[in-house]
């Protein structure tokens, strides 16, 4: 079972949002990145590290569901953790919420595949199985 989670306030700034001045949709791909990036960090091993030991953890799939629309400035609250460990693929899932009413703005999952520099899929290592368990 998987109880490792991290949060991630920010706010969504002007130039993420369309005419009608929501956060584009785009935009959630790269919110979903940064809560990944901040969830390793707060397991004290940051994606750069994972680099250095020769690992890469590959984008094979994004899903966002989107269920209410976020507004310039709107502080939100994401919430990365994750969903599922294979041998060679990990999945992190995401809650992205208002801060201000804690209402659902979106849920969202990436999938990763472990490769080598060569781009080889290759098992997950044991120390980072060890640490996403």
């Amino acid at each position: 079972m998987f109880v490792k989670q991290s949060q991630t306030r920010f706010k969504v700034r002007y130039a993420e949002t369309d005419a009608m001045g929501i956060a584009h949709h785009s935009n959630y791909v790269i919110w979903l990145e940064m809560g990944r990036v901040d969830f390793m960090t707060s397991l004290g091993l940051p994606y750069r590290e994972v680099e250095k030991r020769g690992v890469l953890l590959v984008v094979s799939g994004v899903a966002v569901k989107y269920r209410r629309p976020a507004f310039f400035d709107d502080e939100l609250l994401l919430t990365t953790r994750v969903g599922l460990l294979k041998s060679r693929l990990i999945r992190f899932e995401y809650a992205i919420e208002r801060a201000s009413d804690q209402s659902l703005i979106a849920e969202g999952s990436t999938e990763h595949i472990a490769t080598d520099f060569e781009k080889r899929a290759i098992p997950v290592p044991q120390y980072l199985r060890d640490l996403l368990e």
